[in-house]
This record gives C-alpha cells, sequence and structure tokens, in this order.
C-alpha cells in the first residue's frame, strides 16, 4: 500500500482539514480504519470511506448546531468509536475540543466546565446520567443517543461547510492530570498535533498499521499516538472501552495488531497473565510513555514476555513525545540505556525537537549533570487556558521549561535523556536532595516483585524538615518484611525511609498511572519527630489523617 505522506517531508500537512483531504485521496476507501472492543467484544468496525462519511456528518450536524471556528465543544464519555470520529469532526470545521474525565470529583467537573466554557457537551446515556446535575447548569447538552441513534454518526444532512483553519489555531484543550491542584487546560494547536505525531511515525517507522489503543481517549496518550499516528500512516485502529490484561492478547492476535502502546502500570497487569510473543506473534513491540517507568520493571517484562518496549517522554505542554527510545534500536546501547541505570533511558530528541538540561541559572548542564529538562521545537504548545501568569511561568525564552528533573549522556553522537524525578517531588532532608524514584529503584533491585507497589514520599519532620517514608501495596506484608527491611536499612541514612505504611489498593494514581505521592504525605503525621524511625504499620486509605 502507499504511504498517506513521503518519509521524507518535514511536515507534509498543518491542518486537520489537510489531513482529512489527504485521507480521502487516497486509493481503496475499504481498507479499515477503526474498530471498538468492548471487552472481548468486537463491536462496530468503519473502513475509511464510512470513517470520513461519520466524521462529515458529524461536522455537519455541529454547524448546524451554530458551533463556529474557535468555538469549544466538550465530550464527556468512556471509550466508545464516535470519540474519535466527533473529535475530528470537530477538529475539521474549527471547533476546539475539550475531552472531560468520567472520573473527574464534583469540583474538578465543574472547575474545568469552568474554565473551557464550551458551547455544546456531547455525552452518553451511561455517562450522562451519572454527571447530569454538573452538566446541565445552563449548559447546551446532547447525548449521543439521541443526535445518533442509529449508530456512530447522525443523519447525513448535507457536506459540511467549508472553513479557513490555520495551522496556529487551537485544536484541542487537554487538562492536565492535575496532581497536585485543579487540572489546566493545555491549549494545542493543529500543527503542533500533526507535527508530534509524524515525528513518531518517522522515529518508529510505522508504516499501515494495526494499532491496539487502550488508553482514555480524554488523555494525550490515545489522541496523539493512536489516532493521529494511525491517520497520517494509513493504519487500522483498534480501540477498546478500557484495558482489560485478560482479553488483552486475544484482542492482540484476532486483529493481528502491529503496533500498540500503554503506561507502565498495565505492564504489571499484563505481566500477572504471563503473556509471551507467542501468543501475539504479529506485535512488533510495546509503546510505554506517559509515567515513569522502573527499570525493574522494564527488564522483567522484556525477559518474561519476550516483548520489546519502546520508550519516550514528553509532556502535554509538548503536545505529547519529546524523546523516544525506540525498540529498534540496536543492542547493546538500547539495552544498556534501558536497563543498567537506576531508571530507563526516554531516549534522544524526536525530529524537530531540542532538549536541553539546565542549571537553576539557566546556563546548560555537562553530561551526567542532574538539571531541569527543557524543550523547544514544532510541538511547543500555545500554553495554559486563561492561565497567562503560569504559561509565562513554563514557557520562557521560546523555551517549556518541564519541571523534570535528570540528565544527559552522550553515545554515539546523540544525547541520551533520563528523567530522575517532578523536581516539585524532591524530598529536602537536612538541606540535602532526596529522589524518591531512586529510593524506589534501589528497593526495586533487591524486590522486583514490588514493581508499581512501592511509592517513597517526603513528609513533614521536626528535626529535619522533611523525612523520608514509604507505602507498599500489600495485602500481606509478612511475605516480604524481612527482605524490605534489609534492603531499607542498607540505603544510605538520608535515602533510607525511616516509616513504612502498607496495605492493599493504597497507592492513589491518575487516570494515567502517575503516583499521586502528596495525597499519601498527611498519613505520616503521626511520625514527626526522630522516636518514629523504624516504624512499619498498616495504612487505612480510608483515614483521614
Amino acid at each position: 500500500m502507499t504511504p498517506v505522506f513521503s518519509r521524507d517531508l518535514i511536515q507534509p500537512v498543518h491542518t486537520f482539514p489537510e489531513l482529512l483531504d489527504a485521507v480521502r485521496a487516497q486509493p481503496d476507501p475499504t481498507r479499515p480504519a477503526i474498530t471498538f472492543y468492548r471487552g472481548t467484544e468486537r463491536g462496530t468496525s468503519l473502513d475509511y470511506g464510512a470513517y470520513l462519511a461519520a466524521i462529515d456528518a458529524w461536522a455537519a450536524y455541529l454547524q448546524g448546531e451554530g458551533v463556529v471556528p474557535g468555538d469549544r465543544v466538550a465530550t464527556l464519555m468512556r471509550n466508545r468509536i464516535e470519540v474519535p470520529v466527533f473529535y475530528l469532526a470537530a477538529m475539521s470545521i474549527g471547533a476546539v475540543v475539550v475531552p472531560l474525565n468520567p472520573a473527574y470529583s464534583v469540583a474538578e467537573m465543574e472547575y474545568v466546565l469552568g474554565d473551557a466554557n464550551p458551547v455544546l457537551v456531547l455525552t452518553d446515556r451511561e455517562t450522562g446520567l451519572e454527571r447530569g446535575d454538573e452538566l446541565r447548569r445552563g449548559r447546551r447538552v446532547r447525548l449521543l443517543e439521541d443526535v445518533a441513534p442509529e449508530g456512530v454518526a447522525p443523519a447525513p444532512g448535507g457536506a459540511p461547510r467549508p472553513v479557513a483553519v490555520n495551522g496556529d489555531n487551537p485544536a484541542i484543550i487537554l487538562y492536565t492530570s492535575g496532581t497536585t491542584a485543579f487540572p489546566k487546560g493545555v491549549v494545542q494547536m493543529h500543527r503542533n498535533l500533526v507535527a508530534n505525531a509524524w515525528s513518531m511515525v518517522k522515529a518508529l517507522g510505522i508504516d499501515h498499521p494495526v494499532q491496539y489503543s487502550v488508553m482514555p481517549f480524554y488523555h494525550a496518550h490515545a489522541v496523539g499516538f493512536g489516532m493521529m499516528t494511525c491517520l497520517l500512516s494509513s493504519g487500522h485502529l483498534v480501540m477498546t472501552d478500557r484495558m482489560d490484561p485478560f482479553s488483552w492478547a486475544g484482542v492482540v492476535a484476532g486483529e493481528r495488531v502491529t503496533v500498540t502502546s500503554m503506561v507502565p502500570s498495565m505492564l504489571q497487569l499484563l505481566l500477572r497473565t504471563r503473556v509471551t510473543r507467542a501468543a501475539v506473534p504479529d506485535l512488533k513491540w510495546i509503546f510505554v510513555s506517559a509515567a515513569p517507568l522502573p527499570s525493574a520493571l522494564a527488564r522483567e517484562f522484556e525477559e518474561q514476555s519476550g516483548l520489546r518496549l519502546a520508550h519516550a517522554w514528553g509532556l502535554s505542554e509538548y503536545t505529547n513525545f519529546a524523546t523516544i527510545l525506540p525498540a529498534t534500536d540496536p543492542d547493546p546501547v538500547r539495552s544498556a540505556m534501558m536497563f543498567d541505570r537506576d531508571t530507563p533511558c526516554v531516549g534522544y530528541p524526536l525530529d524537530g525537537a531540542r532538549v536541553s538540561v539546565v542549571r537553576p541559572d539557566g546556563t546548560e548542564a555537562d553530561p551526567g549533570e542532574l538539571g531541569e529538562l527543557r524543550i523547544t521545537g514544532p510541538s511547543l504548545s500555545l500554553g495554559y487556558h486563561r492561565k497567562p501568569d503560569e504559561t509565562a511561568k513554563a514557557f520562557r525564552d521560546g523555551w517549556l521549561h518541564s519541571g523534570d528533573e535528570g540528565y544527559y549522556l552522550a553515545e554515539g553522537g546523540r544525547k541520551y535523556f533520563f528523567v530522575t524525578d517532578r523536581i516539585k517531588d524532591l524530598i529536602i532532608r537536612s538541606g540535602d536532595k532526596v529522589s524518591p524514584t531512586a529510593v524506589e529503584s534501589a528497593i526495586l533491585a533487591e524486590l522486583p516483585e514490588l514493581a508499581g507497589r512501592v511509592v517513597a514520599v517526603g513528609y513533614p519532620h521536626q528535626t529535619y524538615g522533611e523525612e523520608v517514608g514509604l507505602v507498599v501495596d500489600t495485602e500481606d506484608m509478612a511475605g516480604v518484611q524481612d527482605r524490605l527491611m534489609k534492603t531499607v536499612q542498607d540505603l544510605p541514612v538520608r535515602n533510607r525511609p525511616k516509616v513504612v505504611l502498607w496495605g492493599q489498593d493504597v497507592i492513589p494514581r491518575t487516570h494515567t498511572g502517575k503516583t499521586q505521592r502528596r495525597m499519601l504525605v498527611p498519613h505520616f503525621a503521626a511520625y514527626r519527630d526522630r522516636s518514629a524511625a523504624g516504624t512499619v504499620a498498616p495504612l487505612d486509605p480510608a483515614a483521614r489523617p
């Protein structure tokens, strides 16, 4: 099959109308475009002809509702096939998509709706009934089942009117995970989304893939890597309502999936099912991003499954991804970078991206020296919606200051980058900086079975300002306590957790699997003096210290 675009192009198109026109010009509209699974049940599947027709029907519907370029339109639904269709339709007429997370608290939902102020909210009966009171406060809400009772799109009502869309126009506002405060809306332009996905297509050699997306479509990962790379590479997107580790291999094998992506916590789920390459013979690799990937977990997964991992790093503020370590890069360099350090390498910059590590005074750090990672390039977003002060703080002198601490190493003419921690998560103990990720990695090196189940946090301490604490997700501490405490005692004093709390399902996470460390801090309130050192105690997640 002929690629949609030549790989020699720096950026093939700049807007969604241009992208959809290029897809329409491709031969064979009967090739598969998108398929939806609800659990193990294969649902609706569209070829490219039907996919484009559904996009046009939604675009015409929105124009009939009075939506004009620049208007914000929100969606509140769990994964279903209509979601990417609606996104593409809205963007094709210059509207700005605002995905809403169904798991938002009441306060978060009200905040995001007030901040985005959409002219229309599309929801479905399942989700709309759950959140109806919050949605209907003076807003125009439409139920999917009423608008499209026969299936994926409204009844055709004529072709949508063409509109003028510029690459610098906003296309989507993605609200960040909000690990410490209310989410911030990151405004991504048309050209940002195309540039970022195109750089991934080229870096990973994606061509006519069958791609399995298990991520929620209110997250940048599903939008940028799932929907966008498939369109740019003439692929078949297979999506599901949720990540089910027990049906995952069956779907991948049945659809002959070649590419898939997920967050690190999902790898841990697959390990429990003992998935192997033999069960998914067409799968080339698994792309992992959106949260820190422990080296111990990466090594265990590749050794047990025989499947290789691609690893990337980025932020919504840079539209999605800035660096990549492809699974296809040759060993031993790739293996050394992925496995031989406390945290695995996130790779080298994608095409067009510039990444550097800077000291607090703004000068560039030397190889191996810790500093803040900053990024610039064609995927640099417009900043935060209605937050000029926070935009000015993060976006300075043409660079995005990521808030991530890390370093780089030079190898073979390339700079390989490593992310060690979020700067705001560093523990300041007697003036020394302690990386919680480094503490976790040291423990996992001795107890790899705890991957994804240990979290180091800094909590207020009367003597040291902050002290190191540890939370372990386990039903029964007896099986690991002796080995864990020996490992803890072998750590340097400043890195050594003084209090260990444990319990089942006690680690709070965002919808992308990022640990919400600060939500654990109040549980250490009773251990603020030196007499608490050596405490091992159960943690009650329902308790409110």
